[in-house]
């Protein structure tokens, strides 16, 4: 069996995928919410759910990019994982946030590194 190398570095493959969990989070949350106000008959609030969708399916837009190695990928997941940090630190009473902020700091950490920007950028 011929099996592919993969010469992706670590820290490109974890940020990666954190890129794409956090991305389908969102979508799971606006999908499954959707179907359950459908089957309750509840459609007074259908805007959030559909808001969840769209957001996840553009976080997975990001995600994706950065997979594909695009520069503005890298600067989206960066903006991102940005903006995670700041309102995970306005809404720091809760254990969650804290998670939230730490995973986000160590994938922003993780794209900065040496080994993921000389594979993204390589000498430039």
């Amino acid at each position: 069996m011929d099996e592919m190398k993969d010469n992706r570095p670590l820290t490109f493959k974890i940020s990666c995928w954190w890129g794409i969990g956090f991305s389908s989070v969102f979508m799971l949350y606006g999908a499954v919410t959707l179907v359950l106000g459908f089957l309750d008959r509840k459609y007074d609030d259908m805007a959030t759910p559909l808001l969840f969708l769209v957001l996840g399916a553009v976080l997975l837009f990001i995600a994706y990019a950065y997979r594909s190695l695009k520069s503005w990928g890298w600067y989206g997941q960066i903006a991102v994982n940005g903006l995670i940090i700041v309102l995970a630190l306005i809404g720091f009473n809760h254990y969650a946030n804290l998670v939230l902020l730490v995973l986000a700091a160590a994938a922003t950490g993780l794209m900065f590194s040496g080994p993921t920007k000389e594979y993204l950028f390589g000498g430039r």
